[in-house]
């Protein structure tokens, strides 16, 4: 073999093996990739703040598949539940309230039985129409009761409040739930009329058979 030709496959050869090399090298370096994240050590109701004792930091491995995961650190950022979180439950940025959250007091004149950690829609009553004021709002105490609600909105919070409005909640998932401007009278007892008309009410017992007559007795 002409040694041009021996150099050029040996020159080949070595470029081959650089290429596999490389391939295999990146695998590695992928195979012990991990990133930060963190879990839930216990089960805890929104609202809750975040600490030690119910977050831990976990180490996930870089499968190269996406994860929806938190990225910060919760307790340095003294984060909280928006919503009921299970134990081993892995954290994203769904499952935390916005960070300057502020803390809202609220008086009734209507509402149902409440806890730590549900929540609620909040309607107001202006004239005769009732307006959908704020939803999903959490629960931090039921009794006398107290909300998070966002910053922006803490000063028509306290407007509402200082003015005695008439507010009445409503525990809801919020699944269902049409965001509106809000119904007048007239408007509610139409809605609730086309309603029951559909078959939205509930059924009463179904009226029960005529009883069949008795066959009379002949006499010879």
């Amino acid at each position: 073999m002409p040694r041009r030709s021996l150099l050029l496959t040996i020159g080949g050869a070595l470029v081959l093996l650089a290429v596999i090399g490389a391939v295999y090298l990146e695998i590695a370096v992928q195979a012990k990739a991990t990133h930060t994240a963190w879990t839930v050590t216990q089960d805890i109701v929104a609202g809750t703040a975040l600490d030690s004792s119910n977050v831990r930091q976990v180490k996930l491995a870089d499968t190269g598949d996406p994860v929806q995961y938190f990225k910060g650190d919760p307790i340095r950022d003294h984060r909280r539940a928006a919503s009921r979180l299970s134990a081993s439950h892995l954290l994203s940025d769904d499952d935390l309230m916005p960070t300057q959250s502020v803390l809202v007091p609220l008086t009734f004149k209507s509402a149902p039985s409440m806890q730590r950690g549900d929540k609620i829609d909040v309607y107001v009553l202006m004239g005769t129409k009732t307006i959908q004021v704020g939803r999903g709002l959490v629960v931090e105490q039921p009794n006398p009761t107290t909300v998070w609600v966002p910053p922006g909105d803490e000063a028509a919070w306290v407007t509402l409040q200082a003015n005695n409005s008439a507010l009445f909640a409503v525990r809801s998932s919020g699944v269902g739930v049409p965001s509106g401007a809000g119904l007048a009278l007239n408007e509610a007892a139409s809605q609730l009329a086309g309603s029951a008309s559909e078959g939205g009410s509930v059924p009463g017992p179904a009226a029960s058979p005529p009883a069949a007559p008795s066959p009379s007795v002949q006499r010879p």
